[in-house]
């Protein structure tokens, strides 16, 4: 279970993601679900912290961003 500051910092991430997620998601896909855009996200935002990609993909998916193409890239990053 996530504690309340967990939940605000994410919701305040997806603000601030809405916009750029509603326009992936309205662009042609280069790949499948965007997984290729996604994964460019996560390595610009997390790096190789694991803990800092998991924020960040619940911020993505209360976006608007596709929950395939977000855990696909996740998948792809981390292996997990």
């Amino acid at each position: 279970m996530m504690n309340a500051e967990i939940t605000k910092i994410i919701a305040d991430l997806a603000n601030d993601l809405r916009p750029a997620i509603a326009a992936l998601e309205t662009a042609p896909a280069a790949t499948k679900n965007h997984y290729g855009a996604y994964m460019g996200i996560l390595n610009r935002m997390a790096r190789t912290n694991k803990n800092y990609a998991k924020v960040a993909v619940l911020a993505m998916i209360k976006a608007g961003a596709n929950r395939e193409g977000v855990a696909a890239a996740y998948k792809l990053l981390f292996g997990e």
